[in-house]
């Protein structure tokens, strides 16, 4: 029974470890998403900045029939365009590379926690023979002490666990709200494409097969 309690305990301090080894790579997580998030904000706050002023600038060109001007306007929207693609590319690549970095040290931590688990049977299994002749009166107050710490390692675990999943919740929930914020300025970006792509049907075509407008002969210069 001894033995036993004693693979326990160093199972549950096995696992603590890896908990809390856990908890600080979520916790550094957290941080370096904390940090991507802020540069895409600002990122997203200067193309809203630019896509507005666009919209003004079409707003105020509505009139003018110079189609060259217009067309130039729609380029600078297509570039727009191609800066969020690459930006909300750019943040699938970092948000998959980030699971698939999860996903090894989740591999990796198990493969650890076995071989400390086997070093630890180890180490165990020679002890536990020569202690067999003790008294058992000793052995009790040995096992009812191993059993509280046990218990304290236990709970140790589950707030470990609880701060974990409470953290990588929380980098979910702020990766996802990130992802909307980039989908929404796409979403405003063709709304603007398709506007200019209407206002352009409506401007009038320049039309090079009309002549200039013939000068009075009063205001002709004599020879």
């Amino acid at each position: 029974m001894l033995v036993v309690v004693i693979q326990d305990k160093e199972e549950l301090r096995a696992s603590l470890r890896e908990s809390q080894q856990a908890t600080q790579k979520a916790k550094n997580e957290v941080e370096d998403l904390g940090r991507t998030i802020n540069t895409q904000t600002e990122e997203i706050t200067e193309l809203k900045s630019r896509l507005s002023d666009m919209t003004k600038a079409i707003s105020e060109s509505s009139s003018i029939t110079n189609n060259r001007e217009l067309r130039g306007r729609h380029g600078g929207n297509d570039t727009r365009k191609g800066e969020l693609r690459d930006m909300r590319e750019s943040m699938e690549q970092r948000l998959l590379l980030t699971k698939l970095h999860a996903r090894y040290d989740e591999v990796e931590r198990e493969n650890n926690r076995l071989k400390q688990h086997v070093q630890d049977l180890e180490l165990i299994a020679a002890p536990s023979h020569s202690s067999g002749g003790h008294t058992g009166g000793s052995s009790s107050r040995g096992l009812e002490g191993l059993t509280r710490e046990n218990e304290h390692l236990k709970a140790q675990l589950r707030d470990g666990q609880r701060a974990f999943a409470e953290l990588r919740s929380s980098s979910e929930t702020r990766a996802v709200g990130l992802q909307q914020k980039v989908d929404n300025l796409m979403h405003e970006n063709n709304r603007l494409k398709i506007y200019v792509n209407t206002t352009r049907t409506r401007q009038p075509r320049e039309d090079n097969s009309v002549p200039p407008p013939a000068y009075d002969d009063a205001f002709m210069i004599p020879p």
